[in-house]
């Protein structure tokens, strides 16, 4: 009798199906075929005329040589390899391949990890190309070989941030990635212009503890910018009965305490601009992911809520994970009070310094810790009842848009700031004008330093639009409480042997 043949150990089983469908399709690009081979051939002519030698000196000069050198790398990186993730997710839609995965026993978070890592592995490739051209830099003195490795390092985790994101703009309607697209050129170019002075940015020389520890942060900043752009791209591809919005907000919750564990850390260790870019970068963050949450629609369905109901601290994930954008309103409830407490309780610590403090630098805020907590609180309040207000404005489209959702609310966003500065600066009763915006009181409180009376109407607003118009919301958990209580009598009436 013929034995079966042993299964073999190459490559393809070593990983995951979608990941070697995504390598093999990548790498046979002609996109990547033609970077990889322009790529080095560029750089091999810049070194090369670096070395030869003219009456005047050299033909290329060592510094635009290195200069050459950073943009190209920045080129590749943090351009070309988010360009092609802007495509990834609609050619499957298009092509309608994407029924055929979902038919398979892979998960939409699987399916998105694969196209993620295959394009940061092909990022790798092309990363490992610049090795030889930088030692060959060394040569023109006045090169740090350990400094510019840990700055490829930060490039290659920025490109991979830049990548996520834009699998996520990949399922976006075709205007929206052609404007992402130039969005892109631009801040490669921004970074490749601001690449030279990285250890400005991230707190001083590159042998102090501070760049060390700043760097540190970065690299946890963009793992998190990571998570959460995928989980977003995951909603693309994921079936009604997951629920991607509560893993999405558990991420959120990770983001939330940083600027504050910073610090914690000794002062030699951080620079005092680094923590003002960190509290804004969590700031936007939270935000931004929020907002991406809340305005995509998702269904809502019963067996949400029987599934958190049966996972422990149930209470919590039925009030603040289950998905739709009540539930984003709630978390965001939750999160804005999470982030003004921790900062109320610095503030009154003395751990939090005065530059730190919002408006503190300007003349006519007060000095008083209780004013400045009164004011951190109503900002705080205020911002999320304008967030609120403007998800019930839109949930009754959010249907018909579609993917256009996120465009419209941003819309909305800056429509509304705008009315409420023109109406605020017509005295006091443009200002009452200003406050029924949805949004107004934020501005009025950013203009004038003061907290408007207003601020508990705002607040007020945000929590009738949060109960008025999760009416179907409310319908469906309401379903599903049922669903799980028959579930429980059904399983309690069984006999026991």
């Amino acid at each position: 009798m013929n034995e079966p043949t042993p299964k073999k150990r190459d490559f393809p089983t070593w990983i995951t199906p979608p990941l070697v469908k995504e390598l093999r399709q990548g790498m046979r690009s002609p996109a990547f075929l033609i970077t990889m081979s322009l790529f080095p051939a560029a750089l091999s002519l810049v070194f090369l005329f670096s070395f030869i030698q003219s009456p005047n000196g050299p033909v290329v000069s060592p510094s635009l040589s290195n200069n050459l050198f950073w943009t190209l790398i920045c080129f590749c990186l943090l351009i070309v390899i988010p360009l092609r993730a802007l495509i990834a997710v609609k050619e499957e839609i298009d092509t309608r391949s994407i029924n055929l995965l979902i038919l398979t026993k892979l998960t939409s978070t699987r399916i998105i990890w694969g196209k993620w890592v295959s394009l940061i592995s092909q990022s790798a490739l092309i990363l490992c190309l610049t090795l030889p051209f930088a030692v060959i830099r060394y040569y023109f003195g006045d090169i740090n070989i350990l400094q510019d490795l840990c700055f490829l390092l930060l490039i290659f985790v920025f490109g991979s941030a830049l990548t996520a994101f834009s699998l996520w703009l990949s399922g976006t309607p075709a205007l929206l990635r052609i404007l992402a697209s130039i969005q892109l050129i631009f801040c490669g170019i921004a970074f490749a212009t601001m690449g030279f002075n990285i250890n400005q940015i991230f707190g001083g020389d590159f042998y102090f503890a501070s760049f060390w520890s700043s760097s540190v942060v970065f690299l946890f900043d963009a793992a998190i910018i990571i998570w959460l752009s995928l989980l977003l791209a995951t909603k693309w591809f994921a079936s009604p009965s997951e629920n991607i919005s509560g893993r999405i907000r558990c991420v959120m919750l990770l983001v939330l305490p940083l600027p504050f564990l910073i610090l914690l850390l000794p002062k030699h260790m951080i620079s005092a601009n680094f923590m003002g870019i960190q509290t804004t970068v969590s700031f936007a963050t939270i935000t931004i992911a929020l907002i991406l949450e809340g305005s995509v629609p998702t269904p809502f369905l019963p067996s949400h809520v029987v599934k958190t109901s049966c996972q422990r601290f149930g209470w919590f994930r039925r009030l603040f994970l289950l998905p739709g954008w009540p539930g984003a309103a709630q978390f965001g409830l939750l999160a804005t009070l999470i982030f003004i407490g921790l900062l109320l309780l610095f503030l009154f610590n003395g751990s939090l310094e005065k530059e730190f403090i919002p408006f503190s630098n300007s003349s006519s805020t007060p000095n008083n810790s209780n004013d400045n907590a009164l004011l951190i609180l109503a900002l705080g309040l205020s911002w999320w009842a304008g967030f609120t207000t403007i998800l019930w404005i839109l949930s009754p489209f959010q249907k018909k848009l579609e993917s256009w959702s996120p465009v419209v609310y941003f819309f909305l966003i800056g429509l509304f700031a705008f009315m409420a500065v023109v109406c605020a600066s017509f005295g006091d009763m443009g200002q009452f004008i200003s406050s029924l915006i949805p949004g107004g009181i934020t501005i009025s409180i950013l203009s004038s330093k003061e907290v408007s009376p207003m601020v508990f109407f705002s607040i007020i607003t945000g929590i009738v639009a949060m109960i008025v118009g999760s009416s179907s919301w409310r319908k469906t958990h309401s379903k599903g409480m049922e669903a799980l209580r028959a579930k429980r009598r059904a399983s309690s009436e069984l006999p026991h042997n």
